[in-house]
């Protein structure tokens, strides 16, 4: 019996672990321009074939804009929208006294 739930423990987790690895990155960066260089704005277009839900942001909390079928300009209180099918790029704010920002979005 105690074999049987160390077993079923490891199988949800390894689930667990796959469904992580399954979501879809969309990743921003964006440096400010400074004396004598241009700023940036760095974000590999990504296309969903499907609808996919916002399940993680990792950014600053000055915001972000998500551009593609829609522009969507916010933080993390929109974890939960779901995206339509369409290409994506995103770029975060970059907050004062920074040169550089990054942000990812996490969708499933």
């Amino acid at each position: 019996m105690r074999i049987r739930t160390i077993l079923i423990c490891l199988t949800l987790l390894v689930i667990t672990t796959a469904v992580e690895l399954s979501a879809i990155e969309i990743t921003g960066v964006q440096v400010r321009a400074s004396e004598g260089h241009s700023g940036a704005i760095i974000s590999k277009p990504v296309t969903l074939t499907r609808p996919a839900t916002i399940v993680r942001i990792d950014g600053p909390k000055e915001g972000f804009c998500i551009m593609g079928a829609a522009t969507i300009c916010s933080s993390s209180e929109i974890i939960g929208t779901t995206l339509a099918p369409g290409t994506y790029t995103v770029f975060p704010n970059v907050p004062t006294g920074k040169d550089r920002e990054k942000v990812v979005i996490y969708l499933r």
